[in-house]
C-alpha cells in the first residue's frame, strides 16, 4: 500500500487558532519522508464564516460542506 499525504487542516470555529500551519510544521519534521507517502499538495479547507448554523448548530456549515466536497473529489 502507497500512502499519500494531503493538507486539510479543517477548524470550523471560524476563529483560525493555527491549523494551517500544522501542515508545513509536520512536513519541516519529515513526516512525509518518514511513511514513504507521496505529497499531493493541500485542499482548500479554509472555514472563515464565524455563524453558527441554527440547524446543525456548526460553525461555518456551508463552508465545512464545501471543504468536504473538495476533499472527496480530490
Amino acid at each position: 500500500m502507497r500512502w499519500s499525504v494531503v493538507d486539510a487542516p479543517l477548524d470550523s470555529s471560524g476563529r483560525g487558532r493555527g491549523e494551517r500551519r500544522a501542515p508545513v510544521a509536520l512536513r519541516a519534521a519529515g513526516l512525509v519522508d518518514r511513511l514513504g507517502a507521496r505529497d499531493e499538495g493541500a485542499i482548500d479547507t479554509v472555514i472563515t464564516d464565524p455563524v453558527r448554523d441554527p440547524e446543525t448548530g456548526m460553525v461555518g456549515a456551508d463552508q465545512v460542506r464545501r471543504a468536504g466536497r473538495v476533499a472527496c473529489s480530490g
